[in-house]
């Protein structure tokens, strides 16, 4: 199982937390995390990732492969969720 770092919801998967994530926690021009105004929520949770455990695990859950130009970006996306299950995971 994997909890949400916004709020006590838990998923069975990676992506069931993805989708919980964009459904209720999709902020309109603040990040939900520091409360920052923001124009692009992504590029805030980069820029904020090494900083801060609660913007790079969201970082890790709202970015998508699919919009990285290089594949050293891709890994970089990779190794991100693989630490970010392993730190969300809780025993059921």
């Amino acid at each position: 199982m994997l909890k949400c770092p916004l709020c006590d919801y838990t998923a069975k998967t990676f992506q069931a937390l993805k989708i919980h994530i964009h459904k209720y926690h999709r902020p309109d021009g603040e990040c939900p995390i520091c409360g920052q105004k923001v124009k692009s929520l992504l590029r805030h949770l980069s820029n904020q990732s090494h900083r801060c455990e609660k913007h790079r695990l969201l970082y890790a859950l709202c970015a998508e492969m699919r919009q990285c130009s290089t594949n050293e970006s891709k890994i970089r996306i990779r190794e991100l969720r693989d630490w970010a299950e392993n730190v969300l995971e809780v025993q059921p």
